[in-house]
């Protein structure tokens, strides 16, 4: 397993594709934060609420539409050992099948939490040079800043399943884009047949949940629930990759 995880991270940090979509995310923070700026300063409601640092970080990992990216890297960094034929020799070596999913998974949730970092560093600097500080980050802040970060491992977990099964470049990053509107379009229709005003199934996947963390305000309960709920599904989502995977032939 340490062989793998040394092989992993070696091809993590030497790809290409990690650089640019790390300077992509901090591109859109930036360009979001600017945006922002812009409307704040012409808009003519006194009511539009004023902007400070500690709402650009809440918000960054969205302004960066850190799930778009991270299913789209997924898809390129687990498929490139198909393409290229390397996962054949790694079976041929003897590994097995579930020490090359897991090994494959770590290195894919350690970007996602290096991604997370780029984006929260650019969002905290580019509400510094643009806004005003809005006093010391509530310990509120950090806590909706992890439950950020489990929902964006439950995103991983749906996107690196999808690639160790789609194992094609083009059909993986297809799928990992597509996905999370296809679940969201279900939790919609059930939303549709449920017809309540006071429940929406939609809050409780995952686009619903990262959405609402990056609100300027969060209760703690649902703070606790999206924390709970991410990491199920990020259980989930793992636990049948794997066993499908460990089923497909190579």
């Amino acid at each position: 397993m340490g062989n793998l995880l040394r092989f992993e991270f070696r091809k993590l940090f030497g790809q290409k594709s990690f650089y640019v979509c790390t300077l992509l995310l901090l591109l859109f923070v930036f360009l979001s934060a600017g945006l922002s700026k812009l409307i704040a300063e012409n808009a003519d409601d006194v009511a539009y609420p004023a902007l400070t640092t500690v709402n650009i970080l809440r918000s960054s990992l969205q302004s960066a539409n850190l799930p778009l990216i991270l299913g789209i890297f997924t898809a390129l960094f687990v498929c490139t050992d198909h393409t290229d034929g390397t996962i054949k020799n790694i079976y041929a070596k003897g590994y097995p099948r579930t020490a090359v999913y897991f090994s494959k998974l770590t290195a894919i949730l350690a970007a996602t939490a290096l991604f997370c970092l780029a984006v929260w560093c650019g969002g905290a600097l580019s509400g510094t040079l643009l806004f005003e500080a809005g006093g010391a980050p509530p310990p509120a802040l950090f806590a909706a800043l992890a439950a950020q970060l489990c929902t964006v491992f439950g995103y991983a977990g749906l996107f690196f399943a999808l690639a160790m099964l789609v194992r094609k470049t083009g059909g993986a990053v297809a799928a990992c884009i597509v996905a999370p509107m296809l679940f969201s379009l279900l939790f919609s229709t059930a939303d549709t047949l449920i017809n309540s005003q006071t429940f929406r199934a939609g809050d409780y996947w995952l686009d619903g949940l990262f959405g609402t963390l990056s609100q300027t305000s969060v209760a703690g309960e649902t703070l606790l629930a999206a924390l709970l709920l991410s990491v199920a599904y990020a259980a989930a989502f793992t636990a049948v990759g794997a066993l499908l995977h460990k089923n497909r032939p190579v």
